[in-house]
């Protein structure tokens, strides 16, 4: 299928499998994509039963509410209807969280998904604020790891806690937020850390945003069940990468009762369409696809770092489906790879990584043994 629309791209070590099938003169369909974090299995029967079994209702106007599908993802998660607001993919969610709370002193990790940042700058610009970002930078030498106790001190500068309630005039930032797993490094804050991190962050009436994005590789470290007792965290979850429905943008955000009018006021109505909403609920109930994930991710990581050892290419351990990975000349590999059509995701414009680095995603064996084949031949 060809597709007419390129995707704007702000770094020249990033490109979309469309821009690339256009350059070759060759169908998308032929370009092997490790650009992409999402799942690698076909879409579910399940899914393609869904949307053939809904196409009357194309017709019809979307329900605004979502109710159905908040419906399904209450009973799933076991969260409060009424907290849950849906969203066209996550990216929807994260603007619409900054622009309803508004926060001037925004903090990240660095190296993190870059659309936290730039959502917070295009708020700054709207409402010419005298805002900033301020930044957490993790380290090669530590394999890009965070702890909530480095986070925390970020937070607080240092200062006690007990302290800086009584001390109004001591600044704090009013935001922070934390892709876990992160993206591109792949590391994972564990749930008691985060824990820890909440329950500093409601003390000095900070919002904490937590992006699971990648969360379904590792569920037992969700705080999803902790937001509806902590006015002060939102989490945010994407039906991307884990559930393959990229293409028809999906996400969803848990918001505590007291917060979600304030995010849903602004949201344009029916930015979820019908067949995302019906694929939504069918997705989520698929327990074979889900299983056939885990275990295929699982599997297929194995094959990859095995692979990379072989390689000696420096790989940074991951909590989810894609890895970072360091070569020296990353960009020459760029440009073979993507002669053979074949995307990797260059990292240069990650704050605090360069060139050297790349994103590469998980995907089925016989795809990882072609990368591995074509990058043993580049490197050895």
């Amino acid at each position: 299928m060809q597709n007419k629309y390129k995707i704007a791209q702000g770094n020249a070590d990033v490109i979309d499998a469309y821009s690339l099938a256009e350059q070759l003169g060759i169908d998308e369909d032929e370009i092997l994509d490790f650009s992409s974090t999402s799942n690698p299995l076909s879409t579910p029967k399940s899914v393609i039963n869904a949307i053939k079994d809904n196409i009357p209702y194309i017709s019809r106007y979307p329900d605004t509410e979502a109710r159905f599908l908040k419906k399904e993802l209450s009973r799933h998660y076991d969260i409060p209807q009424s907290s849950i607001i849906c969203g066209n993919g996550s990216n929807e969610i994260i603007h619409l969280i900054i622009q309803a709370l508004q926060p001037e002193r925004l903090l990240l990790l660095a190296p993190t998904y870059q659309e936290y940042e730039r959502a917070f700058n295009i708020h700054v610009k709207r409402f010419n604020l005298n805002a900033s970002v301020e930044y957490i930078n993790l380290t090669e030498e530590s394999d890009f790891a965070v702890s909530s106790k480095e986070i925390i001190s970020s937070i607080t500068g240092g200062k006690d806690v007990e302290t800086l309630k009584k001390s109004p005039t001591l600044s704090t930032p009013d935001m922070v937020i934390l892709c876990n797993p992160n993206n591109p490094t792949g590391s994972l804050l564990g749930r008691e850390e985060l824990l820890e991190i909440a329950k500093v962050t409601r003390a000095l009436k900070i919002h904490l945003v937590i992006d699971e994005a990648y969360i379904d590789f590792c569920h037992q470290h969700s705080l999803i069940n902790d937001v509806i007792e902590n006015p002060y965290l939102l989490v945010i979850r994407s039906f991307s990468s884990f559930y393959g429905l990229t293409g028809l943008r999906l996400g969803f955000a848990v918001v505590n009762p007291s917060l979600i009018d304030r995010v849903k006021r602004l949201q344009q109505p029916m930015s979820v369409n019908t067949l995302a909403q019906i694929c939504g609920v069918s997705v989520i109930n698929d327990k074979n696809f889900i299983s056939q994930t885990i275990r295929l991710i699982s599997e297929e990581k194995t094959t990859l770092e095995d692979g990379f050892r072989a390689i000696k290419i420096r790989y940074f351990p991951s909590a989810c489906n894609f890895y970072l990975i360091k070569i020296d000349n990353a960009q020459e590999v760029l440009e073979s790879l993507k002669q053979k059509a074949i995307i990797l995701r260059g990292c240069s414009d990650f704050k605090g990584l360069d060139n050297s680095f790349l994103r590469v995603t998980v995907r089925s064996y016989k795809e990882n043994m072609k990368l591995l084949k074509e990058l043993a031949k580049l490197l050895i």
